[in-house]
């Protein structure tokens, strides 16, 4: 892990700038240490949608965290989000119409953008010059029934002594540019990314709308499931504005697991906000 924490966090951060900005820009505005969604705020109309109309506004109640967390283990929530300011959101509003087109858009910018350069071009390279073997490090039998009658003791293994899971014919994988740019609305469901993610489910949520992707396996001593979203709102000044933001499932995937906690040393933070900030730079 402080192998993975020293190499992830020296090529982010050079492919992001320098530290300079990654203290006047990057490190600007509150980080969170909790899930985003709060019962007790929501407003009375808001409570009887959550309640009565699955409201898809908890990261908690996702499938993919299910499918990412079948041991039912504790989950540790971390997020940030990035309020545009109103000229801003009326373009984007206006540019991309639909959920789907918004999305679309927001899916771009988060995985051509520099934070996962190193996922895209090293670590992705790297499990696709094992196609058609085992070329992957992620993917759940919750999503993928074929995986239940995998031995784990059987998978080779990989980058950070991950297990490499198999191919199988009918994925579809997500390696390049081009495989991201063909895309105007959210990847399909179970799609691999880079080797590294599976595409989880998308969708609408009041206001807005979110996709999900998965990093780990059932094999993996960890899995998170991210959560991409934007909304509306008004802000103080009642002008109606954007806000993105990424929010972070965590859980050890051994039975009876510790509530999950960060070991990456500011590295999983500084992620987090570089790919808020790209997703509202690239869109």
């Amino acid at each position: 892990m402080r192998l993975f924490t020293k190499f992830f966090f020296g090529t982010a951060l050079a492919a992001t700038g320098s530290s300079v900005i990654a203290r006047n820009y990057v490190y600007v505005g509150d980080y969170h240490e909790v899930s985003p969604f709060d019962f007790k705020r929501l407003s009375w109309s808001g409570k009887l949608r959550y309640l009565f109309f699955n409201s898809r506004d908890n990261a908690a109640k996702d499938g993919a965290l299910r499918a990412a967390n079948p041991n039912n283990n504790q989950t540790s929530f971390d997020y940030f989000e990035k309020e545009l300011d109103p000229a801003t959101s009326k373009c984007l509003l206006e540019k991309y119409k639909t959920n789907d087109e918004m999305l679309g858009a927001m899916q771009k910018a988060l995985f051509l953008g520099p934070t996962l350069w190193p996922h895209r071009f090293l670590i992705g390279a790297y499990l696709h010059s094992k196609t058609p073997g085992n070329d992957r490090i992620t993917g759940f039998a919750k999503l993928e029934p074929s995986l239940k009658d995998i031995d784990p003791k059987e998978l080779p293994r990989g980058f950070m002594n991950a297990p490499l899971l198999p191919n199988f014919p009918k994925l579809n994988y997500i390696w390049n540019k081009d495989d991201i740019t063909k895309y105007d609305k959210p990847f399909e469901k179970g799609s691999i990314i880079f080797g590294m993610f599976t595409m989880g489910e998308h969708g609408n949520r009041p206001n807005g709308g979110y996709f999900n992707f998965l990093f780990g396996s059932d094999y993996f001593p960890f899995t998170t499931v991210h959560r991409a979203e934007y909304f509306t709102k008004q802000n103080l000044a009642g002008d109606p504005v954007l806000v993105i933001r990424l929010t972070n499932a965590s859980q050890f995937t051994e039975p009876n697991s510790p509530m999950f906690v960060d070991k990456t040393n500011g590295l999983h933070e500084f992620m987090t906000r570089t790919i808020v900030l790209g997703m509202t730079r690239g869109m």
